[in-house]
This record gives structure tokens, sequence and C-alpha cells, in this order.
């Protein structure tokens, strides 16, 4: 486990898929509310995501919604 990054004020745990185990994930998990997990998907699961995903980035605005 690498040590945490620090990001305007946010601390998150880094991990690797390939060394974490699922328990020591599932502890960060439940003791930060959050962790970064590195090569948890593989290359072509992330590529079908975003192709999944872009018309709706696409046509989403970015920034607050307003009426």
């Amino acid at each position: 486990m690498s040590a945490p990054k620090i990001d305007a004020g946010i601390c998150l745990t880094v991990v690797s898929a390939k060394t974490a185990s699922l328990a020591e994930i599932l502890n960060i998990l439940d003791r930060d509310g959050g962790l970064i997990v590195h090569d948890m998907l593989s290359p072509q699961t992330v590529a079908s995501l975003r192709e999944e995903l872009d018309p709706t980035s696409d046509s989403t605005s970015v920034g607050p919604k307003v009426d």
C-alpha cells in the first residue's frame, strides 16, 4: 500500500488491485469511506465503459445546473 495522496485537504489511500486483498480494500473503505484502487479494471473494460458513456458525457453540461 502506498502513502495517502493529499489533494485539496482530502486524503485517500491508494492501492493496487494486483497486490491488495479484497479484505484490505474493504477495511480501508470502511475506515476511510473511500480509496483509489489502481489496476482494478482491464484496459478493455475501461475502453468499453468509455464508449458506452461517451454519448451521455457529450450531451451533459459541465458545472452547476441552472434553471
